[in-house]
């Protein structure tokens, strides 16, 4: 990787601070850093698969990018599986041949050629692999007019201009916003669509949208409510636009229900 950016690791130790990415790897890498059996072999050759799959499942969504440079991290990322995967091909035919010499199988012509296609495969990734450079800078460079918000009130803020007349923001913060980056700032957005009132704020749980009509009204006046919709949107400085839709698309699903 030293002749590319490697911007997926100055997005996991900067953007991420380490915590989101260590938790969904945190067991592969202690596995890879005492590995010597075959199972460990395996079971990261299964995890390596699985999450290769897994990013290619989480492009296809409609918001799986919101930025050019966001691809570019994506597309670093990629750059360094290919190239661990070159190393692996290798690796793979060394680890074949290690048996053999054990005297544990007899390599005949047909594993000799299937070895052989190993290496020609590792090679011929190798050579595919230059054009993956420049793209990776490209992207990284291309200009883009999204700014992500400060924080939740300024998201909340973009939210109901995005959604315009009937969408008002009760201000309980005074505009200064939450304490740290995954506060809620008590502030409730409250928008008035085919004849009922819904409430849509940031909390520990992440972004809600609760139906008035939907509540359970307490002795005291205050509200609750026995299910309430978690959006899907996890971010609390999620896109403005991606929180509208998701926004219009539960209260399209509640209305057709």
């Amino acid at each position: 990787m030293a002749d590319t950016p490697q911007l997926h690791l100055e997005w996991s130790d900067h953007e991420d601070n380490g915590t989101y990415v260590n938790d969904l790897v945190g067991s592969a890498e202690q596995v890879a850093g005492d590995c010597g059996e075959p199972r460990d072999t395996l079971a990261l050759a299964c995890v390596s698969a699985i999450t290769a799959e897994g990013l290619t499942q989480a492009l296809n969504a409609e918001w799986s990018l919101y930025t050019p440079q966001d691809a570019a991290v994506v597309a670093s990322a990629l750059y360094a599986q290919v190239v661990s995967s070159i190393a692996s091909l290798r690796s793979l035919d060394a680890a074949v041949r290690r048996v053999e010499q054990r005297a544990d199988v007899r390599v005949d012509h047909a594993v000799s050629d299937a070895l052989q296609r190993l290496t020609m495969t590792a090679d011929s990734l190798h050579a595919a692999l230059a054009p993956l450079r420049p793209v990776v800078e490209t992207l990284d460079r291309t200009p883009t007019s999204y700014v992500p918000a400060e924080n939740v009130h300024e998201t909340l803020e973009e939210v109901a201009t995005l959604l315009g007349p009937g969408a008002d923001l009760i201000n309980n913060c005074g505009g200064q916003g939450p304490s740290s980056r995954y506060g809620g700032c008590g502030c409730v957005l409250h928008i008035s669509q085919h004849g009922d009132v819904y409430y849509f704020d940031y909390g520990e749980a992440g972004w809600s949208l609760l139906c008035d009509s939907d509540a359970q009204r307490r002795p005291d006046g205050t509200m609750a409510w026995v299910n309430p919709e978690q959006l899907d949107v996890k971010e609390p400085e999620a896109h403005p636009a991606h929180l509208v839709a998701a926004i219009r698309r539960a209260i399209d699903e509640r209305v057709d229900t």
